[in-house]
């Protein structure tokens, strides 16, 4: 594979299997990949900008995918990741609600004084 994964700016030492599936029609963008990497293997990775760049001969200035992962899985031999694109925050699909109780509303307030 010549391609380049990024998960939050480390670059994946040993890059296995990724698959890209863009199939349009306004639909998200999905990104599975599998690699070996033990600076990654033991932390949370949920969540987590990823980014893929082909590299197929020369240089990307842009990546093919950029998104946040959605599901990963941590094993002894490697680490599976899936991801899709920064729309998934838009449609609400398995984001968790925020909460804003008096503290926060406090520290909101404030901020908006300052503007």
């Amino acid at each position: 594979m010549n391609g380049k994964l990024y998960i939050d700016g480390h670059k994946v030492d040993k890059l296995g299997d990724v698959s890209f599936s863009d199939s349009g029609n306004n639909t998200l963008q999905t990104l599975s990949a599998r690699f070996i990497d033990a600076d990654l293997s033991n932390y949370s990775l949920m969540n987590k900008k990823i980014e893929f760049f082909l590299d197929n001969g020369n240089y990307d200035g842009a990546p093919l995918f950029r998104g946040y992962i959605r599901e990963y899985n941590s094993q002894d031999t490697s680490v599976s990741v899936q991801a899709q694109d920064i729309r998934v925050f838009l449609t609400g699909e398995g984001v968790l609600p925020v909460v804003i109780d008096d503290k926060e509303s406090k520290i909101i307030k404030d901020v908006y004084k300052y503007f």
